[in-house]
């Protein structure tokens, strides 16, 4: 059986359960908190079922998911090992109607599809449903989902490879103390928002994606550009600072 995971990404109220059930039969199983069986289970039971599912290397779903902003995004195509992937972009007031026709809690999901309609950042890499299952144009490939994540860690709970040390303590500050002394104190992330003062040291392949701690996977950064990029491997903000601290583009390594 050839692997197909496809992701629905889109504000409460625009269809994508409908979708999932009606539009890719009946051999495919369909990961919806609002469907049995994780109807009513917690938020965290219904991401460890979504790791089970990205580890298998058989196997058919579609999972649905809200995915406001890119980051929301990364993390459900890199745990689900997304293969293909969809926008279900319904107008807001279409989304309204929708959640009183079926009968929602109006009290939780209006101001949840508002919430969604704020926080919305474009996709770039993922196409817009058309009403066609597009397989070709839909198609998720590694470099967009992101590279495999590490384990998790025992110890601090984060995911980073298991040869590395927590990053925490006195290992990370004087990591942190050596990248901005021999790199500088100015953020090389420079994303919108931008505070330009670097106070922390910014991994351009993310520990959770595999990167190392060592001097040339580490940049200067500001708090917002560290927090903004998060574990991302692809640049959902445009143009980036063409040099790194070791006189590498940025733009060769984070994209």
């Amino acid at each position: 059986m050839t692997r197909f995971v496809g992701v629905l990404f889109g504000p409460p109220g625009a269809g994508k359960s409908t979708i999932a059930r009606r539009e890719f039969g009946g051999d495919v199983v369909v990961f919806d908190r609002d469907l049995d069986p994780w109807a009513g289970r917690s938020e965290t039971a219904f991401t460890a079922a979504l790791e089970q599912l990205g580890n298998r290397a058989a196997t058919r779903a579609v999972v649905v998911r809200t995915g406001a902003t890119e980051n929301a995004r990364q993390r459900a195509l890199s745990l689900t090992g997304a293969t293909h992937a969809w926008m279900v972009l319904t107008p807001r007031d279409v989304c309204h109607q929708r959640v009183d026709e079926r009968g929602r809690d109006p009290r939780r999901e209006h101001p949840a599809v508002e919430s969604w309609f704020r926080s919305y950042e474009p996709a770039s890499t993922i196409p817009a449903w058309s009403g066609v299952v597009d397989l070709a144009a839909a198609r998720v490939d590694r470099a967009t989902r992101g590279a495999p994540l590490a384990p998790t860690c025992n110890r601090c709970k984060s995911r980073h490879l298991v040869s590395l040390p927590c990053w925490a303590g006195r290992y990370a500050q004087d990591k942190r103390e050596l990248v901005l002394r021999v790199k500088g104190r100015r953020c090389q992330l420079g994303l919108p928002g931008c505070k330009v003062r670097a106070t922390t040291a910014d991994h351009l392949t993310a520990r959770s994606r595999g990167g190392t701690d060592d001097l040339d996977n580490l940049i200067p950064a500001c708090g917002h550009c560290n927090r903004a990029k998060s574990n991302r491997t692809t640049n959902p903000y445009g143009k980036l600072p063409p040099v790194a601290g070791n006189g590498e583009p940025v733009s060769s390594r984070y994209r």
